[in-house]
């Protein structure tokens, strides 16, 4: 049913979150990443500020090795 799995698609991509440390070169791969991952159009620039997380709490989630 192609129905359900573009609703099933629209939820993925709703909840999915990504997380990133605060390097350019980490949050820039993480953009790109979702974008293939979403199979998304368009610049890294608006898929890095509205699908990847850069913050204290999403930092602390990270492997600092």
């Amino acid at each position: 049913d192609s129905a359900g799995l573009l609703r099933l698609h629209s939820t993925f991509r709703h909840d999915f979150k990504i997380y990133t440390s605060d390097e350019g070169r980490c949050q820039v791969t993480s953009a790109a990443f979702t974008k293939g991952f979403l199979d998304l159009e368009g610049e890294l620039t608006p898929i890095l500020v509205a699908l990847v997380i850069r913050n204290n709490k999403a930092h602390s989630l990270l492997d600092d090795t």
